[in-house]
């Protein structure tokens, strides 16, 4: 991962007070995988100057997210909650998400995807697996057809947030697209 141009570096720690494990993260971006103290085991960081760290409530920057501009020895209701994490310069604007995961479950639960406006056409609506829940960052949104076969002219509801239970949505009894928010 790439330094700031000063060469600081934000330090996540697993425990309060900025002790135990601990992770040094420079610019960029670190997703469950990424974070070797752990998943959901982030509770203070440091911070210096000129950096904010978002962490984020679920893996791939999905879910609720905290901004911690400065030394924070306890993360209260946060700690042990961030399973991703984006370090960027404060003068910046916070990292856009442009990522939607979708489950076969409710609740998160069985297998997961990640789509977007990037990696599918807007036409592309071909699901391969049933559709149970769905993580859906700030911009960005779902937009769920009741037929397999994407048709602009059907009725469909579109989700703009976290759905946890999108109801039985088998294989052949769905389409959707993902895109950003116009505006």
């Amino acid at each position: 991962m790439p330094e700031s141009e000063s060469g600081e570096r934000a330090i996540v720690f697993a425990n309060k007070n900025f002790v135990g494990l601990g992770q040094f993260l420079a610019e960029g971006s670190y997703d469950s995988t990424d974070l070797s103290i752990g998943n959901d085991a982030v509770c203070s960081v440091k911070v210096p100057s000129g950096l904010v760290v978002r962490l984020y409530e679920h893996w791939h920057f999905q879910g609720r997210h905290l901004d911690v501009a400065q030394d924070t020895p306890d993360l209260g209701g946060w700690a042990r909650e961030a399973s991703s994490a984006v370090v960027y310069k404060s003068a910046d604007h916070p990292p856009e998400i442009t990522k939607i995961v979708l489950y076969e479950g409710p609740q998160m639960a069985g297998a997961a995807r990640v789509v977007g406006p990037f990696n599918f056409p807007q036409e592309e609506t071909h699901p391969q697996v049933p559709l149970g829940s769905a993580l859906i960052p700030d911009g960005m949104v779902l937009r769920v057809y009741p037929d397999p076969v994407f048709s602009p002219v059907l009725d469909f509801t579109d989700y703009f947030s976290d759905i946890m239970d999108l109801g039985p949505q088998g294989v052949d009894k769905y389409s959707w697209k993902a895109y950003k928010e116009p505006g």
